[in-house]
């Protein structure tokens, strides 16, 4: 599988980020088995699958506080966290690896 099938796969899980999708589910839909799908994923995009639905809920929940003021616990809830235990720590991480990873790279105008 090229890098271009996992962008699509990428994009799929993107356009379809509301709706609980298990790892069978995707690889059906992509002709693919489970482990090969999810192998193949991280070694082509640089990251799991898993990871990459939890940047995406991350990404929603971050917005929705930003232009919603809404509170973190109604945040963590819409984008799909059981409780705000699980959705903190995840936030407080994000914006961790932003500061530490993102943050220094685009003072070095990469």
């Amino acid at each position: 599988m090229s890098k271009a099938i996992m962008e699509e796969v990428a994009t799929y899980l993107r356009q379809h980020a509301d709706e609980e999708l298990s790892l069978t589910d995707l690889a059906e839909h992509f002709h693919y088995s489970p482990f090969h799908l999810s192998r193949t994923f991280k070694k082509k995009m640089g990251f799991s699958i898993k990871q990459y639905v939890e940047a995406l809920k991350m990404e929603k929940g971050i917005q929705e506080i930003v232009e919603s003021r809404q509170n973190v616990t109604e945040t963590s809830m819409e984008a799909g966290y059981d409780s705000l235990g699980s959705f903190f720590p995840i936030l407080l991480s994000s914006i961790l690896d932003f500061r530490l990873k993102i943050l220094p790279r685009i003072n070095q105008g990469l």
